[in-house]
């Protein structure tokens, strides 16, 4: 986009409160905006400057913590003393404020995410992948924003890979994953990676889906009398336990345009039945650690398309 254009696109988000963006040359307004909505921040700063009890979205696109403003956390002399002796790692002293060191990077960073976590309750959306030390753990009180739709920690370094349980709080269970699918009526791509144990029904899912894959879902029931209504669906991924089922059947007319189909690491899969005329366009198949499927469905000899099959 031409800067110009930008300029003024960004000065009318700001004056209608659409999103605001941050770095160090406004920080100190930070705590004016008042009502702003979405809030992008393109450097480093303290995050409790931000005052918008309203914040529904949080983007960061700078580390959590960047070396050059530990000075602002660790004090000068102790900063300056490790470093002029981190070579000396027997010395007791050096090993004292190494400590001390972590002790204070370590409550600052647990504070930054309290402050976030307990003042910004109506978020929606928090995407963070710029890495960076991330402190000890994630706080327990993330389980404080109910209200979370998206949530993206990429590239952080936490101390201890431990979950707080409360994230069980948050809710992409199978209600609230129909209503988003519903919203989205143009949508030809689609891949869920989480468990949801139930698909929704055929109706909630948009008719342009073109590819589907399911990872680690989970469900309990047979996704393919759902999934085989979709008339443009063309490519279809089944792997690592997104169906721990037992039976699946494609009934006859079903998957009209699908054309590579994987099932892999269904490992509760005992029989597959495929009616005659289901698949007609189907033109690869690969089935890899279904380890209980005693054997192939008769139905797959009526596909005359079938040019590759690989099992493993």
């Amino acid at each position: 986009m031409h800067d110009l254009m930008r300029d003024v696109c960004l000065s009318k988000a700001k004056q209608e409160k659409f999103l605001y963006i941050a770095d160090q040359s406004n920080a100190y307004q930070l705590s004016t905006i008042g009502r702003a909505f979405r809030v992008f921040v393109h450097e480093f700063i303290p995050l409790q400057c931000i005052k918008s009890p309203c914040l529904r979205s949080l983007l960061f696109f700078d580390e959590f913590l960047p070396e050059e403003n530990l000075e602002k956390v660790v004090p000068l002399t102790m900063a300056s003393y490790f470093g002029n002796h981190d070579d000396e790692i027997h010395n007791p002293l050096v090993c004292f404020v190494a400590l001390l060191i972590c002790i204070v990077l370590t409550t600052e960073l647990r504070g930054i995410w309290k402050y976030m976590f307990n003042n910004f309750n109506f978020l929606r959306v928090l995407d963070y992948e710029s890495g960076g030390d991330a402190g000890w753990k994630l706080p327990n009180d993330i389980g404080k924003l109910i209200h979370l739709r998206f949530l993206r920690l990429r590239g952080l370094d936490f101390w201890s890979s431990k979950l707080p349980s409360s994230l069980s709080n948050l809710r992409i269970d199978p209600k609230h994953l129909a209503h988003l699918l519903l919203s989205c009526e143009n949508i030809s791509k689609l891949s869920i990676d989480l468990e949801i144990r139930r698909l929704p029904e055929y109706h909630y899912l948009s008719s342009n889906l073109a590819y589907i894959q399911l990872k680690r879902c989970k469900l309990e029931e047979d996704p393919m009398p759902t999934l085989e209504k979709l008339r443009y669906l063309k490519m279809l991924e089944l792997h690592e336990e997104a169906f721990i089922g037992k039976e699946m059947f494609c009934s006859a007319q079903g998957f009209p345009k699908l054309e590579p189909l994987s099932l892999t690491d269904l490992n509760n899969l005992e029989e597959w039945k495929v009616g005659e005329g289901a698949m007609p366009s189907l033109q690869r198949l690969e089935i890899q650690s279904c380890m209980q499927l005693k054997k192939l469905p008769y139905g797959l000899r009526f596909i005359a398309t079938l040019q590759e099959v690989k099992i493993g």
